[in-house]
């Protein structure tokens, strides 16, 4: 039993002697140790496990001179920064965090340099190295560019605050506001809060300005509502205006349509009372009757361009319009010209100018019962006006026998010779 025993005390001897002889000393350690030595300490500080963290960091850093990767080199001193400011030693954190600068300038990355930056600003901010941190936020706005969002928004944050710092609220609240509209983060807005938590920054000395900037914020508050209420008085006013501008033009335009209709109506009936005088001139020939006609319709449609769209016809413009068309069958009939197309419309048109001209005559020929044809109506009037066969067979188109034909009919329904006598 004892011979088993001095045995296994050898074994475990031997075996703790060959390891002691392969494992390398930390300072030797590779840079792909270190790298799990990285990652294990910041799952600690994940967990805010800060001593079990120091004890990788620290082995890790006395191994930083074989790491040749620059990355590894900035996540170790930033994590060693980290490790320091939670611990409460701003000095050794600043310290660190130079060295993690130097070493993401080294890969050129501007999302690590602007981020090593922004945590020396807070940094030097809490050791109350304002001065210090105004130059960092300087060179971090250098890579404005570089930045995202939500870094850009931090930039502008340190640039507002320092501007508190000189006394320059207005100006810190402009750059506040233009770092709520860059951050990614919506639900941030410039208000007192925003601002207290740039505050929070401030040695204990400084925290008096809090009461400052809880006025200013009101002051600010009342004078944006009373701004508001301005635009908004000034929008209904000048709603109003451009109401009051349209109804005026409506109006306008209104009046002077119905001016131009109050014209041409007026020109209407002044046309109106020219044709029947003309027409009841006894004196007055076919001829002149035309011309005055004529020279009436010109006016009529010289002033008819101006009106509007929305115009209804009134009864003396189709008296004129009517009359015209029978003046113009009455000039064609007594100047023997081609009247075989003429139909129904043209009957009744000659036949209203005709009872101005020759009442007698029309009420001759207005007789129910003879329901005389168109045709029939201009035989009439030219036998009216004395025409003679040749001459009614030539405005008809015809010959003297289709119209002998066409008189036969007439006769059985009324008297030709009365129509003479007329």
């Amino acid at each position: 039993m004892k011979h088993y025993i001095l045995l296994y005390i050898a074994g475990a001897w031997l075996l703790s002697a060959c390891g002691r002889q392969t494992s390398l000393p930390v300072s030797e350690a590779p840079e792909k140790v270190v790298k799990q030595w990285l990652d294990s300490a910041e799952c600690h500080l994940d967990r805010r496990e800060y001593k079990d963290a120091a004890k990788f960091l620290n082995s890790s850093e006395e191994a930083v001179a074989n790491i040749s990767t620059d990355t590894v080199a900035y996540r170790l001193y930033s994590d060693l920064a980290y490790l320091h400011e939670r611990s409460g030693s701003p000095k050794q954190a600043i310290d660190y965090q130079r060295q993690a600068l130097k070493y993401a300038k080294a890969t050129k990355r501007g999302r690590l340099i602007v981020e090593m930056l922004n945590r020396q600003v807070f940094t030097l901010y809490k050791m109350g190295s304002n001065d210090s941190a105004w130059a960092v936020t300087q060179e971090m706005m250098r890579h404005y560019s570089r930045a995202n969002d939500e870094l850009r928004a931090q930039m502008l944050q340190h640039v507002a605050y320092h501007k508190m710092l000189v006394d320059s609220v207005d100006e810190a609240e402009k750059v506040l506001a233009k770092a709520c509209r860059s951050s990614a983060d919506s639900t941030i807005i410039p208000d007192s809060a925003m601002m207290k938590s740039l505050y929070s920054r401030l040695p204990v000395e400084n925290m008096m300005l809090e009461d400052l900037l809880t006025l200013q914020n009101k002051y600010d508050t009342a004078k944006i509502e009373a701004e508001k209420a301005r635009q908004q008085l000034l929008f209904t006013w000048l709603l109003t205006g451009i109401l009051l501008l349209a109804a005026g033009g409506v109006w306008w335009y209104r009046r002077q349509q119905q001016q131009v209709v109050n014209r041409y109506e007026s020109l209407i009936d002044g046309i109106r009372c020219q044709m029947e005088e003309a027409l009841l001139s006894r004196d007055a020939t076919i001829e002149e009757m035309k011309a005055v006609v004529d020279r009436s319709l010109q006016e009529k449609e010289d002033l008819r361009r101006k009106l509007p769209k929305t115009y209804i016809s009134s009864k003396n413009n189709d008296f004129i319009e009517q009359t015209k068309l029978g003046v113009d069958v009455l000039h064609a009939i007594s100047n023997d010209r081609n009247i075989s197309q003429y139909g129904r419309r043209e009957q009744l048109a000659v036949m209203e100018v005709m009872r101005i001209v020759a009442p007698d005559f029309v009420r001759l020929l207005s007789d129910a019962s003879l329901s005389l044809t168109p045709k029939e109506t201009f035989f009439c009037i030219m036998e009216h006006m004395g025409k003679s066969d040749r001459q009614k067979a030539l405005s008809f188109c015809c010959s003297e026998q289709a119209l002998r034909s066409t008189k036969s009919r007439l006769g059985k329904k009324l008297d030709l010779l009365r129509l003479a006598n007329r």
